[in-house]
């Protein structure tokens, strides 16, 4: 037997062994999850308001916050209207203001830079479409990486 059938047969069999244990593991595996569902629902039933009142708390905690979080952004905007720029309000609130910028006019902003700013101007190419003329052309500045992978059959 050569070196690689060798290393193919302790595969299979390093495979059929893990097969086996879980084939006995699986029907203990299914016991346990039927015994934890049984457990929880059991524990659910005597525990029903205790669970009942802690969702009903956490709701209420959540639209608590959003309702706080909605009047401080309300107090920042009233705050701005009359002139004042303060971000805190004491007793741990405040806002953050962060700004995103979104050019509107592309071709704009290309002219704008050519003039002012010429380092924000890139060329690009479509590597994908360059990668299929590669495939057909032969290109002295395209490199060619062959990977090997090893197929097992059994």
């Amino acid at each position: 037997m050569d070196h690689l059938s060798e290393l193919k047969a302790a595969y299979i069999a390093a495979v059929n062994d893990a097969q086996a244990v879980r084939e006995m593991v699986n029907p203990l595996r299914e016991a346990l999850d039927q015994f934890i569902a049984g457990y929880t629902e059991e524990w659910e039933k005597q525990h029903a308001e205790l669970l009942d009142e802690n969702m009903r708390l956490s709701l209420a905690a959540t639209e608590a916050e959003k309702t706080l979080r909605e009047a401080v952004k309300a107090q920042y905007a009233e705050n701005l209207a009359r002139g004042i720029t303060s971000k805190t309000f004491g007793n741990g609130l405040s806002v953050q203001v962060r700004s995103k910028f979104t050019v509107r006019d592309e071709a704009k902003a290309i002219t704008w830079a050519k003039q002012y700013a010429p380092i924000l101007i890139k060329e690009s190419i479509d590597v994908k479409g360059l990668e299929k003329i590669a495939e057909s052309a032969d290109l002295d500045f395209v490199e060619t990486v062959e990977t090997v992978s090893a197929v097992i059959k059994f």
